[in-house]
């Protein structure tokens, strides 16, 4: 996903946004996103968020005149509206025209053009033949899925939120879950006593997060404690502290 956002396009968005909105522009984003998106928004008196705090970061970001959100279009449209923004009041940044995709007048949010592929896979069509295959089956939706699959499911939140829906659900419950598949595999193997299944008819698996294994990790622990570290990524200084800006007000906010 932090493929989606880099620091050139957002500094060109920047200008021309600033331009049209002038200094009431609080930029919001994902922490999946780079180390020079994250200078960038500590510097400019945003935050980060995660799905897991989308709703209080938000809630937080709104008292302000407008924001801008980046990189994933879907959780901020629907973590917004959840909140009480109207569609009317949101746009969509498209870096690949730099210009704003809808209504420039009163908006409180301006999205950016960007998804986890992930998350976009899963569609209403999914959603309506779970409802007339599986009719007593209730559906999860990961908040970076489109508007119509979240507003169409039966609880949409983090991971670590429909993990512990999940865990809460009764027995003999069934529940379809619209997000990655290595963690539906792992909520059917730990809920033995519920039904449930992938929402799309096809496994919807992360190939960024299956680059990560356990050989990976066990390599690197075992080169910090030969001070043999591997893959060590250098961020300059100055960016590192606007970085950890945007990180440590993200971490305040209740």
């Amino acid at each position: 996903m932090a493929d989606m956002a880099d620091i050139n396009a957002l500094e060109i968005a920047w200008e021309k946004l600033s331009k049209i909105y002038g200094i009431q522009l609080l930029p919001i984003t994902y922490v999946n996103s780079t180390a020079s998106i994250k200078g960038f928004v500590g510097a400019h008196g945003g935050a980060t968020i995660t799905s897991g705090n989308a709703e209080s970061v938000l809630r937080w970001a709104l008292k302000k005149e407008r924001l801008s959100f980046l990189p994933d279009e879907y959780l901020g449209r629907n973590t917004a509206f959840k909140l009480g923004v109207s569609l009317d009041e949101m746009a969509v940044w498209n870096p690949f025209t730099d210009c704003i995709e809808g209504n420039e007048e009163g908006l409180k949010i301006i999205l950016w053009k960007g998804f986890r592929f992930v998350h976009k896979k899963f569609t209403i069509e999914d959603i309506n033949r779970i409802r007339k295959t599986f009719p007593e089956m209730a559906i999860a939706a990961h908040p970076e899925c489109t508007f119509d699959v979240v507003q169409n499911s039966d609880f949409s939140g983090s991971a670590n939120a429909i993990i512990n829906v999940l865990k809460e659900a009764l027995a003999g419950s069934q529940w379809a879950i619209g997000t990655e598949a290595n963690l539906v595999n792992r909520l059917i193997a730990e809920n033995p006593d519920k039904t449930i299944i992938h929402l799309s008819k096809n496994e919807s698996h992360c190939d960024s997060m299956n680059k990560i294994t356990l050989v990976n990790l066990r390599e690197v622990l075992e080169g910090i404690l030969e001070k043999n570290f591997l893959g060590v990524i250098k961020v300059d200084e100055a960016l590192t502290k606007n970085a950890v800006k945007a990180l440590n007000r993200m971490m305040t906010i209740k």
